[in-house]
């Protein structure tokens, strides 16, 4: 085997060690992000919000600030300042609700979409 050979094959390997490793551990950011996004559980009137420069809402309800990177997207046009939102533990869905022109009740204008298995993700 000549020498350039020798060193063009260890340097695939090990390119495919490194870039391996790389994939992994991006799986593992994904997957922590994904069981943090799981774990919280809100509910309440939203006093703040903000957008990124994806258009993905930041909101505050009381004293505590949300990120909405996990939410489904037809909602980052409906959602407003003043609307109900709720998000269960072990879900990644959002309620959204808002209240009547009258103000007398509260009225559901968002639910949870289907997941990929074709459940309801709420």
């Amino acid at each position: 085997m000549n020498k350039n050979r020798k060193y063009g094959l260890i340097l695939a390997i090990v390119l495919s060690i490194f870039g391996t490793m790389g994939i992994l551990y991006l799986r593992y950011i994904v997957y922590s992000a994904d069981k943090n996004q799981l774990k919280l559980e809100f509910s309440g009137v939203i006093k703040q919000m903000k957008f990124d420069e994806k258009h993905i809402p930041t909101i505050s309800i009381e004293d505590s600030t949300f990120y909405l990177g996990g939410y489904d997207g037809s909602m980052r046009d409906l959602i407003q300042i003043d609307d109900s939102i709720v998000k269960k533990k072990n879900t990644y869905g959002y309620f959204l609700y808002r209240k009547e022109i009258s103000g007398a009740r509260w009225q559901l204008i968002h639910t949870p979409v289907k997941g990929r298995e074709g459940s309801l993700i709420y």
